[in-house]
């Protein structure tokens, strides 16, 4: 894992309101690591070599036979920052989790016009176990949620553990939302909603 200065709480998301809300609606226990955006942190100097780094080595570590090796397979070769930034442009990005200036998690999505899709999601040896899992999925989903042209997000699919264990999790909550989820993982968001959502 990579070791990067921690963020501040407060300029995790910039422009966005916290994501941890919906973690706590749906019952989750408490966690001290909240998401930055990917792309956010790659403007920040002090920590844009090692953010490059850990992006670089999950870029070049695809799931075998996944649409994302599939994707990064035709690209040329090039350095990590330029590979990043070519991904970043297919509409790429992601959140990653930091505790104690170690990079220790991340949740990997791409954008498809209204869509945010989660591909790829990881959590460090040393803190797994608990429900972090759970909090980072969770967090996607609340993200996914604030941006105004989103429509709906997906976590996995078809009947993936953590679809399953999401879509529970989501279930007894989307209705007060005004959202609904699908047994193969999407959360479709209401327009009309989207506004009123918690804020920080």
């Amino acid at each position: 894992m990579q070791k990067i200065r921690q963020s501040r709480t407060n300029e995790t998301l910039v422009g966005m309101t916290s994501v941890r809300w919906l973690a706590d609606l749906c019952g989750l226990p408490s966690a001290d690591d909240f998401p930055s955006l990917a792309s956010a942190l790659l403007d920040d100097a002090r920590i844009a070599g090692a953010v490059t780094a850990y992006l670089g080595w999950w870029i070049r570590h695809p799931d075998p036979l996944s649409r994302f090796e599939r994707t990064t397979r035709q690209l040329p070769k090039m350095p990590d920052a330029a590979l990043v930034a070519a991904l970043l442009k297919m509409g790429y990005d992601g959140l990653l989790y930091q505790q104690e200036g170690e990079i220790v998690g991340h949740v990997f999505f791409q954008r498809h016009g209204a869509d945010l899709c989660a591909f790829s999601s990881s959590i460090g040896e040393r803190y797994r176990g608990g429900k972090r899992w759970a909090i980072f999925s969770i967090d996607f989903v609340a993200f996914a949620s604030q941006i105004p042209d989103v429509t709906r997000a997906r976590v996995g699919g078809g009947n993936h553990p953590i679809t399953r264990g999401l879509v529970a999790l989501l279930k007894p909550h989307v209705s007060g939302l005004g959202w609904r989820v699908s047994r193969d993982g999407w959360v479709y968001f209401s327009a009309r909603n989207k506004a009123g959502l918690p804020r920080a």
